[in-house]
């Protein structure tokens, strides 16, 4: 998986420490984040406790749930997933403001401000609501297609057979008309967020971007596409999607950030959301509750509509355990350090809460986590994967979503790459999907920038791998025991000569011996960053109940929508989840505004 950050921008102008998460290094803050991801999962499993306001009751003995009627309603609330039982409605004799408007937008990050941008270009009133201290987000990546960026450099795609592809791999379970949605408008809703930075730079891989500057650059990975590459000899299909900005999506969103103060947009910082106002849970949304830092309810009287773009619910273990049972508490890792203005992970499902307490439907499982390995020392490149036995478990000429899936049904939920003295030479040999390494650059400034390139450097392989000038030697380091290591390798080096791999039925011009010293080996990095499943919309990302019926003043955008992906996030096309944040954000905003 991409290890990518989502940090808070200074609403003021001054950027915030910034959090940088890679294979080269981790920050305290990460060993932080990651060390109270482990306390929050074993207080979850263990006594199921709170990690998200409001407090919720102690945990009670219940009769097991209902048999499934409706689409929301498979499990009734049990103790540990109480956070599904509605809490009473906050009286207005607590209310201390009321504030009226036409959207209500809840959540700053990428599709929050899409939709405040888009209702405040329609002429709706706007206020948006954001618990963190600024606005917010998360990596470099926008996954969009045929943008006019595209056209420039020739890189088209068709979206039927895009589309038809995403379909197959989600087996029907996700919203194709959402997808063509996406496919047909998410080029042109990138070139209207491009439209607010017309000094934007284009370019290649190997320009080296300074971390520190308030220039947006805009790059493509794996673009072009390296020449011994041919689409037709990969068995999995992979469009180039991504698009990057660099040094991070900070600066992009800055400005537009700005641009929605300009347009009157009022934001409220260090606020929580906590009520969605539909009475008796019939009709249309009205409004929000929400609470500031001191305590104060402020009640927002929404007069066309209320957009949820609050995030995912990764941060809050019993939601993982109820709705993404196959990841529960199987990472420590935790990449997503962003917090709200009290010091808690913002990724606590507040909106899949709020709407499921007003009748809204969450979508049916699995819900896709996006856990997708970033690989090893070498990326997610296919060189050869061992487990903690020593023992080769997989062909790995395949994307890290499907590297994450098979480590995690290894011992110790852990991997292995290994590789020789001519991993230099070999590089050109492979795919381009997420996280592939294609190339060796002299330059220590490639892929030391936020996101990630099909560029390294030597200085970067070496640090995240040992050393050794025998096979015995690297066994040692990696603490792998040797008589199994040796054999894997004696096995694998003899398919590799033979040019057919008998085990795994890996294709013969990605399976390289590992016999010319020194030799190299790491570890595979796996994490959990969001869970990218949420609350059924329809087509205009209006949310819809247990009967598919929208529900009137009520939309959903980014990770608090559902229909996208389902059990995993696909690499087919890297990027969509904030390619998809960007499109429907944008949309949700235009419904929303027309009332």
């Amino acid at each position: 998986m991409k290890a990518s950050n989502k940090k808070a921008v200074s609403v003021k102008g001054k950027k915030k420490p910034v959090v940088a998460v890679g294979r080269k290094k981790q920050t305290a803050s990460l060993k932080t984040a990651a060390t109270k991801r482990k306390q929050i999962v074993a207080a979850g499993r263990k006594k199921q406790a709170v990690v998200a306001r409001p407090k919720v009751v102690a945990k009670k003995k219940q009769a097991a749930p209902a048999r499934r009627k409706a689409a929301s309603k498979a499990v009734q609330p049990q103790a540990q997933f109480d956070f599904l039982k509605a809490p009473a409605p906050i009286p207005d004799s607590k209310i201390s403001k009321t504030i009226r408007t036409d959207v209500v937008v809840i959540g700053s990050a990428l599709s929050g401000l899409s939709a405040a941008r888009a209702a405040l270009e329609a002429g709706a009133k706007v206020a948006v609501i954001e618990k963190s201290t600024d606005i917010v987000y998360r990596s470099s990546d926008i996954g969009v297609i045929n943008c006019l960026i595209d056209k420039q450099i020739g890189n088209i795609v068709d979206p039927a057979e895009i589309v038809t592809v995403i379909q197959d791999y989600y087996h029907g379970r996700t919203n194709g008309e959402l997808w063509r949605y996406w496919a047909e408008n998410s080029g042109a809703a990138f070139d209207w967020w491009l439209s607010l930075i017309p000094g934007y730079k284009l370019v290649g891989e190997d320009f080296p971007i300074p971390s520190e500057t308030t220039e947006v650059y805009v790059r493509v990975p794996h673009w072009p596409h390296p020449a011994p590459y041919e689409p037709a000899k990969e068995h999995y299909k992979i469009y180039t999607t991504a698009h990057q900005l660099m040094p991070d999506m900070g600066n992009a969103l800055r400005i537009v950030y700005n641009k929605c103060v300009e347009m009157g947009g009022k934001f409220a910082f260090s606020t929580w959301a906590r009520q969605l106002i539909r009475p008796n849970n019939k009709g249309r949304v009205r409004g929000v509750i929400a609470q500031d830092k001191a305590g104060n309810y402020i009640k927002y009287i929404a007069r066309k509509g209320v957009v949820l773009c609050t995030g995912d619910y990764a941060g809050d273990p019993r939601m993982v355990e109820r709705f993404c049972p196959a990841v529960a508490g199987l990472y420590t890792d935790w990449i997503f350090p962003n917090k709200d203005a009290d010091g808690v992970t913002t990724q606590t499902g507040d909106g899949h809460k709020m709407g499921m307490w007003i009748g809204a439907q969450m979508e049916r499982g699995p819900h896709a986590p996006v856990n997708h390995s970033i690989g090893g020392p070498l990326g997610t490149d296919s060189f050869l994967l061992v487990n903690v036995r020593g023992e080769r478990f997989m062909n790995e000429d395949n994307d890290g979503q499907i590297f994450s899936n098979a480590i995690e049904r290894q011992p110790k939920n852990q991997a292995f790459q290994i590789f020789d003295a001519k991993w230099k030479e070999q590089l050109e040999c492979q795919g381009i999907s997420h996280g592939m390494r294609n190339a060796v650059s002299s330059s220590a400034q490639i892929g030391v920038t936020g996101g990630w390139t099909s560029i390294t450097t030597e200085e970067e392989v070496l640090a995240a791998a040992k050393t050794s000038d025998t096979l015995e030697g690297l066994a040692k380091e990696l603490g792998l025991p040797v008589d199994a290591f040796l054999a894997t390798i004696k096995r694998y080096n003899e398919m590799a000569h033979a040019g057919k791999d008998t085990d795994f039925y890996k294709r013969p011009d990605r399976l390289f011996p590992v016999e010319t010293p020194p030799f190299y080996g790491g570890p595979t990095s796996t994490a959990l960053l969001v869970v990218t499943s949420g609350l059924v919309v329809n087509a205009r990302c209006n949310v819809c109940d247990d009967n598919f019926e929208p529900i009137p003043g009520l939309y959903a955008a980014g990770n608090a929508m559902g229909g996208r992906f389902s059990g995993e996030y696909a690499l087919a096309a890297a990027g969509v989840s904030h390619g998809t944040a960007l499109t429907f954000g944008r949309l949700a905003g235009q419904e929303a505004a027309k009332g």
